[in-house]
This record gives C-alpha cells, structure tokens and sequence, in this order.
C-alpha cells in the first residue's frame, strides 16, 4: 500500500520501497485543457465539451520526477485554473497540480508582473473543480441572491399594490 510521505515543498510522494505500486490508488480528476490551443477551454466553460484527465493515471511533469528516488512518485493533489493576461492577450490554463498552497480551496488570487502582465491562479482539492468561473467567492454570490430575490419581491409587491 505503500507509505505516503509529505515534503518540506509540500510535495506529496508515495513510497512503494520494494512492494509493487497498488493497482487502485484514490484519483483526482481534473479539466485539464489550455485556451491557446482549445478555445473552448476559455471563460465561459463548458465542462461537458472537455474530457476529464484522471491526474493519478498521469505521470508527473518532468521536473518533478524524483530521479533519486525511481520507487518514489509524485501525486497529484489538487486541480488548477490560471488565466493569464499578457499585453491584452487572455489565455486560461485547466490542469492537475503536484503542490499544496496556503490558497487551495480559497479564493482566487492575482499576482502581476508588470502593468502588461498578470495572472489569477485558483487551485482547489475536489474532483473536477477546476471548471468554474473564477468569481467562487462565497460573499459574492450571496449578494448577487440577495439582490435578484429583493428584486423579484419588489416586483410581485408592485403588481400587487396596483391591482
């Protein structure tokens, strides 16, 4: 079953020693698509119109590959969504992530470069979670309910009062 084991860089590694890797091993699926080369990969999302990449099934990037360590293998551990904005030019990156972060299944965050460059990365740890708009904050869409209900009362209230 092999013994898992979390690094200093929050990596998460499994260590299979001498024992065969286990054929069942927990999955994260994620969308895993770039807008550059898929346009439907952009905002809006249409989830059903991109496949679902089991992260587990994937080998790890290459510069993560413990070539120290070859009974050792890096584990997928949450999913990503990054959209990237350079000198005007909006590309959105769905992918499977192998590094833990204080942000993961929080809010998004914004870092910039330069005035010309910026990027929103968002990561979360449940299964295809990676395919939603990136405005997931909570606060947000209990205003946006709030106010589409008071509406929606103040209008069957109006029609009402007039009759």
């Amino acid at each position: 079953s092999g013994t898992e084991q979390t690094t200093a860089n929050h990596l998460r590694y499994r260590d299979y020693g001498s024992e065969a890797p286990p054929t069942a091993t927990p999955s994260l699926q994620c969308y895993v698509c770039n807008s550059a080369y898929d346009p439907r990969c952009g905002d809006p999302f249409n989830p059903y119109s991109i496949g679902v990449i089991n992260c587990t099934d994937r080998a790890p990037p290459e510069h993560l590959r413990d070539y120290l360590h070859l009974d050792r293998s890096v584990e997928p551990v949450v999913c990503r969504k990054m959209v990237q904005k350079v000198e005007g030019q909006v590309r959105v990156v769905r992918s499977c992530g192998y590094i833990r972060d204080s942000h993961d299944d929080k809010k998004c965050y914004r870092r910039t470069g330069t005035t010309a460059v910026e990027v929103i990365h968002c990561s979360c740890t449940s299964r295809l979670c990676n395919s939603g708009p990136l405005s997931q904050n909570p606060s947000l869409v209990l205003v946006l309910v709030t106010v589409a209900i008071t509406i929606a009362i103040t209008s069957l209230l109006g029609r009402y009062s007039s009759s």
